[in-house]
């Protein structure tokens, strides 16, 4: 005889959810901790790039006033060295404030560069901006005018950038020509110098910032999904998430101009969106390649 079998009621109250085990918390716990850490690194070199992009705007426009004023300068000089007394020591009003408003300003195109290859030190972790870095004992300035000379073949010695007051009629052309000397010496220091950087600067931020951008796109959707329980049914395409966002962001980098200036979005958005809805931007491309498909399934 078999035993009779017993009904157990069954329950329909929710059960509690089974604690999560630590070997399945630990990745989660370093991927936020990565996910933070390049999410701040990645904020503070586009903060450290758009400072550096800033000063180069601003000493090329610098620059092109310093021009202007050079060439009037110079003929303010030399009309008034050709037309002056033997012994009058006097000076036309405004020409000594001209004078000194030029040499100021070539000082502050030697600050402001110096902040750019401080900055540029900073960014590159020390490889780039090392070797821009003047050699010679000193503040930066003097070490600077250590290795500068003068353009136009002259033998002048650089080696000051202010005005002394006590200028007179008898010396301020000298003390002129010498400030143009040195004006032309900081301004192809400086274009130099600029240039580098908006090359170096300008395809970091075309073409590697994208890229970054997509990872990170793709490293909050990655946090989102495990933070709404569906972790372990997407960890499997984690890796391959990630290959396409990195995929997505070098191709947009690269092809920048074909986004539809009608978006009205800059790339680096459209890389992020990219990286966080990689399924979509996939399923997209497919429908497209579909589209393209004729009726007899060529292409």
């Amino acid at each position: 005889m078999s035993a009779p079998l017993k009904a157990h009621p069954v329950s329909i109250e929710p059960h509690a959810a089974d604690p999560p085990r630590r070997g399945m918390a630990r990745p989660r716990f370093w991927l936020e901790w990565a996910a933070g850490t390049f999410a701040f690194v990645l904020a503070l070199e586009a903060m450290l790039l758009f400072m550096m992009n800033t000063i180069a705007d601003r000493v090329d426009t610098l620059i092109e006033e310093q021009n202007t004023a050079a060439v009037k300068l110079s003929d303010n000089l030399h009309y008034f060295d050709a037309h002056r007394a033997t012994n009058d020591e006097s000076i036309p009003p405004g020409l000594f404030s001209d004078l000194v408003e030029f040499s100021r300003n070539t000082a502050i195109i030697m600050d402001e560069v110096h902040r750019l290859l401080a900055l540029e030190y900073i960014t590159t972790f020390g490889m780039e901006g090392a070797l821009d870095q003047p050699a010679g004992k000193g503040a930066w300035s003097e070490k600077l005018l250590q290795n500068l000379s003068p353009k136009d073949g002259a033998t002048t010695k650089l080696d000051h950038t202010g005005i002394d007051p006590r200028t007179t009629g008898k010396t301020i052309a000298e003390v002129g020509a010498y400030q143009i000397e040195l004006y032309q010496s900081v301004r192809d220091f400086s274009q130099e110098r600029c240039t580098s950087y908006k090359d170096f600067g300008g395809a970091i931020s075309t073409y590697l910032f994208p890229l970054l951008y997509a990872v990170l796109g793709a490293c909050l959707c990655d946090l989102r999904c495990r933070a709404s329980g569906q972790g372990r049914r997407t960890a499997p395409l984690g890796s391959a998430r990630y290959t396409t966002a990195i995929i997505g962001g070098a191709v947009i980098g690269t092809f920048t101009s074909l986004i539809p200036t009608s978006l009205s979005l800059p790339p680096l958005l459209v890389a992020f969106l990219l990286g966080y809805s990689v399924d979509v931007f996939i399923a997209r491309l497919d429908g497209l390649v579909d589209n393209l498909r004729t009726p007899g399934g060529g292409t």
